[in-house]
């Protein structure tokens, strides 16, 4: 099976040093599936995030200081966020490092390609001729942002993750937000996309389904997907909104997809006990938008 092969891969690279083993896995990701530069799903994230921040504080995106958690292949956020959103800097963390020259250029390209209004913008020229990241933009790879006590251009109004909360254990995701009011202002949001709450060995494996997953235990789960490459929580829906909780944010706004084909794979699923407590909708609930502010704000 397609998965075995590649989780046998995953833990031989997470043995060795992340200098060393990042490359040869980018180089495997590149080769098996490609990297998909992603214009458009950023543009509508953001977008949203726009809307979020208009209804919950009445601000706009121009002018903010913005943190992302999880920085992605490429840096098409950020880039996106300064160009075309007016966006004063923007910070991203990542425990992996995943940006280089080559990609930092090739995503300057693809904004300028696919966005119209930005195809002569200056800075995404000088950008994508250089490799550069522009001033405005910090890349701190290899960095856990737990970690961080202050950020270089003083405190934040805005954290997001877009498809990265899914990849971080649940100690983690709740120590991030507990130590992250030292870097955020106290009106500050932190606004996520849990893009995918699926089992993503079904890609490779038609045997499998997208909750075949929730049939371990967490120790059988951790044999498999125990190593920084092939890492995935199965954190449902409310298991998120307790963590928030727990580390002090208030969840403000919240949606979900569910889908009726994956509602009907849920009867082939023999349920280990850990999730014989969620309902059908929060096991499926899936493409999750929360919106969070201090509960104590």
């Amino acid at each position: 099976m397609k998965w075995i092969v590649k989780a046998a891969v995953q833990q031989i690279l997470a043995a060795m040093p992340a200098r060393v083993a990042d490359p040869i896995y980018h180089g495997l990701q590149q080769y098996v599936r490609g990297i998909h530069v992603d214009i458009k799903g950023q543009r509508r994230f953001i977008e949203e995030v726009a809307l979020l921040l208009e209804d919950i504080r009445g601000k706009t995106l121009s002018g903010l200081r913005i943190v992302e958690l999880g920085s992605g292949w490429f840096p098409v956020l950020p880039l996106l966020l300064v160009r075309e959103f007016g966006v004063a800097s923007v910070q991203t963390f990542d425990v992996n490092q995943h940006y280089s020259s080559a990609r930092i250029a090739t995503a300057a390209r693809e904004i300028m390609e696919t966005v119209m209004h930005l195809r002569e913008d200056p800075v995404l020229k000088q950008t994508a001729l250089t490799g550069h990241l522009p001033d405005s933009i910090h890349y701190y790879p290899r960095t856990r942002i737990q970690h961080i006590l202050e950020l270089r251009s003083g405190l934040a109004e805005l954290a997001l993750s877009r498809s990265a909360l899914e990849y971080i254990a649940p100690e983690d995701i709740r120590d991030i937000h507990s130590r992250s009011v030292q870097w955020l202002t106290p009106d500050a949001l932190w606004i996520h996309l849990v893009a995918t709450t699926s089992d993503e060995r079904a890609r490779q494996d038609r045997k499998l389904h997208q909750l075949d997953f929730l049939r371990y235990s967490e120790k059988e789960w951790s044999r498999i997907s125990g190593n920084r490459y092939a890492y995935k929580n199965r954190l449902r829906l409310p298991q998120y909104r307790s963590l928030f909780q727990s580390a002090g944010w208030h969840v403000e706004r919240e949606r979900a997809s569910i889908s009726e084909s994956t509602m009907a794979t849920l009867n082939r699923v023999s349920l280990h006990p850990d999730f014989g407590r969620f309902s059908p909708e929060e096991l499926i609930a899936d493409s999750i938008r929360f919106a969070l502010v201090r509960a104590n704000a």
